[in-house]
């Protein structure tokens, strides 16, 4: 059995061996050769988890080091074993939801390769929000002083939702509260916006984000409309009065009014109705009456003019009178 050669030690140095042949007492001339022991190169440098949006462009990254060594991408940990399919660089395709994984390693220039380090990408659909509420309401001063108005803001996109709302506050909205309802008292509104006839208030948010980062803020945004009551900005003319009973109502609306009249013309109501159902106030159906006054040696008197509205194919729910 012929001698077994030397085995090198693991330490990275370089050995130079010189090699024979002997035959009976013959012996060849030396031949002699070199040989170097690596250092295997550290794994790169690499950012382990990406959280990107649908639609986003995004391309994975790392650091080779020294920089002289050669980054490359693998999509199974066999492949890079056996240093098959390798890829200079990756563009995350982000066309759908879904969750991908590559492996990079760094090779030095004599052709050893380090260990891997995986890198995995969720593409995530971008957070967005829709935001709804009553879009009309009343308001006085003295009636309405503790009223609120809900806002309801429904989030779509993965979450949980980081949010910034109109007034600076923030909030972590996980999935179980979507959608999300935000109470906005009116009186709060009213001492920083001077309430007319019809006034728009606006909530827009100030900030979003989901599972994949920034989300879009258009379209979020709410805006309120707030009337004071016709008795408020419009007083009654003189001589007018108007009962609507009873308030809210159920199965029927007595209409009672009663107006000075003036030579050749009558008494009249106009009555809007809207439905109360909880989440906003829409107008169903407006009602109009009148009626010739009649007249008193010559001329127009005031008279009260009565008038029965029952409800009929109303929707159910409680009604409330609006002049």
């Amino acid at each position: 059995m012929p001698p077994r050669p030397p085995l090198p030690p693991t330490a990275e140095r370089v050995f130079s061996y010189t090699l024979t042949q002997k035959l009976g007492s013959c012996i060849s001339p030396a031949s002699s050769f070199t040989y170097q022991i690596i250092k295997e190169p550290d794994a790169p440098s690499a950012q382990a988890s990406y959280q990107v949006c649908v639609g986003q462009s995004w391309s994975l990254s790392a650091t080779a080091s020294p920089a002289t060594n050669t980054l490359k991408w693998y999509t199974s940990q066999l492949d890079a074993t056996n240093r098959a399919n390798a890829l200079l660089q990756v563009a995350i395709p982000t066309d759908k939801k879904q969750t991908l994984s590559w492996y990079v390693t760094q090779t030095d220039p004599h052709g050893c390769q380090s260990k891997t380090v995986l890198q995995t990408v969720t593409v995530s659909q971008q957070a967005t929000a829709k935001l709804t509420g009553d879009d009309r309401v009343v308001y006085d001063d003295n009636l309405h002083s503790q009223d609120s108005t809900a806002i309801r803001i429904a989030f779509d996109g993965d979450g949980p939702w980081n949010v910034t709302f109109w007034d600076g506050k923030t909030a972590l909205v996980n999935a179980s509260q979507n959608p999300f309802v935000k109470w906005v008292k009116l009186k709060d509104i009213a001492g920083t916006t001077p309430i007319n006839s019809q006034t728009v208030v606006s909530f827009p948010l100030q900030a979003l984000s989901g599972q994949c980062g920034q989300g879009s803020l258009t379209g979020a945004t709410y805006s309120l409309t707030l009337r004071r009551l016709v008795t408020d900005v419009e007083p009654l003319a003189v001589g007018l009065s108007l009962h609507v009973l009873p308030n809210p109502a159920s199965s029927s609306l007595r209409v009672e009014w009663q107006a000075k009249a003036h030579q050749g013309f009558g008494c009249g109501c106009c009555l809007r109705v809207g439905v109360c159902s909880g989440k906003r106030i829409g107008w169903v159906r407006v009602w109009w009456r009148w009626r010739v006054c009649p007249s008193v040696a010559g001329r127009r008197v005031s008279t009260m003019c009565r008038w029965l509205m029952r409800r009929g194919a109303w929707p159910l729910g409680s009604y409330s009178n609006s002049k």
